[in-house]
Parts: C-alpha cells; sequence; structure tokens
C-alpha cells in the first residue's frame, strides 16, 4: 500500500500520466517478487536448512534431484538420517542413481569434485561399507561409514515417470511380439571377434531386465544377453565396434545367490568409467545382444 501512495504522489507532483505511472508501479512490484523469489534458493548454510537443500528440484529419468548438496560431509549413517529428515520420501541416492547423478552433474549442477554416498551396500564378506563415488573422475568403491565423511546429494523417486514409463514399457513387450523383422534389423551385420559375434547395434532405448530377455526370446538363433565376461570383451574393442553408448549394458551374468531368483541381481557394465557391479533388475539399461561362433 505504501509503494501504491508513493507513486500515486508522483502522479499528482509530475507530469506523467496515470498510465506512466501504473507501469512503473507495476514493473517495482515484479521486481520485488523476483528478489524475493531468489533469497529461498540461496545455497543452504547448514545440514539443517531442509528448504534450501532441496531448492528447485531437478528430473532426470525416474528421480527427482535436490537442487543442493547437504554442506558440509557426513558419515554414512547420518547422511542417511539427514536425507530422510527432509520428508516426503527424499532419500540416499542407490549406486545406479548416483552414476546417472555423476553422468548429469553438468547439468544438475552444484557438485563438488569429492566422494558422494549412495544407499547401496556390499554384499560381498570380503568388502566392508556402503558405496561413494568420486565426482571428479567417477570412480566408485565401498567406504567406512563409521569413519569417512562425504557429501551427500538427496533424491526422491519420480512417480510420474514411474508411471509413464511402465505404460511404455508394456507397450514395448506387446510391440515385441508384432514386429520381430524390426528387431532383426538391430543385429544388423554382426562384428566378428574371436568366437563371439557381437550385433552391430544397440535394442533402441533402454530395456528393463525382464523386457531384454524377452527380445532375445522373441529372436531366437541363439542371440543372447552377453555374460560379464563377453561384456569386457566388448567393453575393450569398443573402439572398433559401432554405435557403442557411454551407458550402463546389461549382461546375463546374475548373483550366485539363487535363493530368491526374482530378485537375483545380475552385473550391469558401465562404458562410460569401466567399471562393472551388481545390479537389481528393476531398471533399465542398454542392450547389446551377441552370439556364440
Amino acid at each position: 500500500m505504501e509503494l501504491f501512495l508513493v507513486y500515486y504522489n508522483k502522479y499528482l507532483n509530475s507530469r506523467m500520466t496515470i498510465v506512466q505511472i501504473m507501469k512503473a508501479f507495476t514493473l517495482n512490484i515484479l521486481v520485488i517478487i523476483l528478489f524475493s523469489c531468489g533469497a529461498s534458493l540461496e545455497p543452504p548454510k547448514s545440514n539443517s536448512d531442509f528448504e534450501n537443500i532441496i531448492g528447485k528440484p531437478i528430473v532426470i529419468e525416474n528421480i527427482k534431484i535436490a537442487q543442493f548438496d547437504f554442506p558440509k560431509t557426513m558419515i554414512w549413517e547420518d547422511g542417511k538420517e539427514a536425507c530422510e529428515a527432509l520428508g516426503q520420501g527424499w532419500r540416499l541416492p542407490n549406486k545406479e542413481e548416483l552414476n546417472l547423478l555423476y553422468k548429469n552433474k553438468d547439468k544438475i549442477k552444484g557438485f563438488s569434485n569429492y566422494n558422494y554416498w549412495s544407499s547401496s551396500e556390499s554384499e560381498n564378506d570380503t568388502l566392508w561399507g556402503h558405496w561413494k563415488q568420486n565426482f571428479l573422475d567417477g570412480i566408485g568403491v565401498y567406504g567406512y561409514d563409521g569413519v569417512n565423511t562425504f557429501m551427500v546429494r538427496a533424491v526422491k523417486s519420480n512417480m510420474n515417470y514411474s508411471r509413464d514409463n511402465e505404460l511404455r514399457r508394456e507397450d514395448s513387450v506387446s510391440n515385441l511380439r508384432l514386429k520381430k523383422d524390426e528387431y532383426l534389423s538391430f543385429i544388423g551385420n554382426p562384428i566378428k571377434i574371436g568366437n563371439l559375434e557381437i550385433a552391430q547395434f544397440d535394442l533402441p532405448n533402454r530395456l528393463s531386465y525382464v523386457d531384454a530377455k524377452r527380445v532375445t526370446k522373441i529372436l531366437g538363433n541363439d542371440w543372447k544377453i552377453p555374460t560379464i565376461e563377453q561384456l569386457k570383451v566388448i567393453y575393450q574393442n569398443r573402439d572398433n565396434i559401432s554405435n557403442i553408448s557411454s551407458d550402463n549394458y546389461w549382461s546375463r551374468t546374475e548373483s550366485h545367490n539363487k535363493q530368491n531368483c526374482d530378485y537375483c541381481r545380475v552385473w550391469i557394465y558401465d562404458f562410460y568409467s569401466g567399471n562393472y557391479h551388481y545390479s537389481t533388475k528393476e531398471g533399465t539399461c542398454r542392450v547389446r545382444l551377441v552370439r556364440s561362433l
């Protein structure tokens, strides 16, 4: 109200028209609004500055990512609790999600060139702790949870993406049965390396593990998802193989624990960093089919 009276007095004491006065008043209001919005998006000053840590979340594939890191490094347990304290499903990213953040760090922005915690725990008796990844070089190892302090960036599931992606997956499954010749075209002119025949192209888009298995059944002729050893061969010869993506690729090599095979983990190979690790079958990855000669 006071601002309006200031501009009204200007009208009374100047030669400006009422239209000019109103335009100036409106512009001033817009500037105030923009500055007030920007103030709420300042980087957080403490690990309890929840509102500014979330900021304006960035959406990448099936996850929402907080705009800012927690400003202080934390041991793993504190990082987990800090993410959950944000409420509304915020959590630590798993290993695959953390790698997705690393690959998109220039788009997401605000990361340090330091190690970040994930929620993924080692299943190897000789290793201990949770997976951490360095955002300078992309290298990840298991860390000592109660000793090391690393950076934390919270994520949450993007439910809209999950449903839309599920619908697309259902469509792709029905199309697989109808368009075998279209999927055969991705075999193209296979590349031969030793006793291995490698399809010329990846299957289109990223697929779930179940969908990738369906494709191999439909195509037949011994075309399969490669083993982890076969993926190593492809990675080592990637410069001689066309259309390789810098992305995660499914292998068909499962974990040794077969007690509940619906939830068995499989090895995936990251063609960006050259690392490979276990993953659940719930996500999506690239697929390059192979056939043994």
